[in-house]
C-alpha cells in the first residue's frame, strides 16, 4: 500500500504511482491530509491497512 500525502509535488506523485504500478502495489491512496494527523490515520488509513494486509 502506498499513501501519496498533500505535501508531496505533482512530478512525484507520477513517479510514485508509475513506481507502485511497476511494484504491483495493491492500492495507492492518494490525497491531502487533515490534522491531527494520528487521528486522521487511524480513521482513513488503518481499515484500508487492514483490508490490504488481510489478504496476504
Amino acid at each position: 500500500m502506498l499513501i501519496i500525502g498533500g505535501g508531496v509535488e505533482p512530478d512525484s506523485r507520477v513517479a510514485n504511482k508509475e513506481f507502485a504500478a511497476k511494484h504491483r502495489v495493491r492500492r495507492v491512496n492518494d490525497g491531502a491530509l487533515t490534522e491531527p494527523f494520528d487521528t486522521y490515520a487511524r480513521r482513513e488509513f488503518e481499515p484500508l491497512i487492514r483490508e490490504v494486509t488481510s489478504k496476504g
